[in-house]
């Protein structure tokens, strides 16, 4: 299993604001997403690289969906 995870990259675009919206709680979340600063793809991104980076790091992801969440975002 860890190996067909190992075996998956991703390429996760650029985003911006990434620094930022680490540092923002859900509320932040919601206003920027609402005042249009950035998008759900935008965050998707970000966190879906946050994700694999620690997840990788620590062994910690077993499934990863980032193509589901990118169509669901």
């Amino acid at each position: 299993m860890r190996e067909q995870r190992d075996a998956k990259t991703y390429e996760f675009k650029t985003v911006p604001l990434e620094a930022e919206i680490l540092k923002l709680d859900v509320v932040g979340l919601k206003r920027g997403l609402q005042e249009g600063r950035f998008t759900s793809v935008d965050l998707v991104h970000v966190f879906g690289k946050q994700c694999y980076t620690v997840g990788r790091e620590l062994n910690l992801s077993t499934e990863e969906n980032f193509e589901e969440a990118l169509l669901e975002a």
